[in-house]
């Protein structure tokens, strides 16, 4: 279902040939190739796409545990360290731990918002390590934008 979802509401991530690999409900990844539309000029993977490929693992954490209407995501901040250069396809991969996933269930359940920081790895396909980010999302439950104006309820 989170498959879909993303091959069907993101062009950016089809125009990189993003692919969910695992989605949850405690591991995440996702990968893309080396490819023209994710090169650099050195031929190697651009920065913007390793960026793209390590954060968009906290909205698929928020989509395979609670699902796509319900709740509201945005990253907050991604701090990301890159390593070395990606001369190959890359994956990136966060798990979360079981209390982890309770304690935002419970906040959101009583509280209809959460903060949540995933550590992302991206690797190539040598399991060298690239770039590591750590990552903070807020979500809040979508009822509580009802009535305002369409440019703010994704904020």
């Amino acid at each position: 279902m989170v498959k879909r979802h993303y091959a069907l509401n993101f062009p950016l991530y089809q125009f990189m040939g993003l692919e969910v690999l695992e989605a949850g409900p405690l591991k995440y990844r996702c990968g893309v190739p080396l490819n023209e539309n994710n090169m650099n000029h050195f031929g190697t993977i651009h920065a913007a796409v390793q960026w793209a490929l390590a954060e968009t693992l906290g909205g698929m954490f928020l989509w395979a545990n609670f699902g796509f209407d319900r709740y509201l995501g945005v990253v907050a901040n991604v701090n990301i360290k890159f390593r070395r250069p990606a001369c190959t396809a890359l994956t990136s991969e966060a798990c979360i731990t079981e209390k982890e996933l309770d304690r935002v269930q419970e906040e959101l359940q009583t509280l209809c918002k959460t903060v949540y920081t995933l550590m992302i790895d991206v690797r190539d396909m040598s399991d060298e390590l690239i770039a590591t980010a750590s990552a903070v999302y807020h979500a809040r439950d979508s009822g509580l934008f009802h009535g305002l104006p369409e440019s703010i309820k994704s904020i």
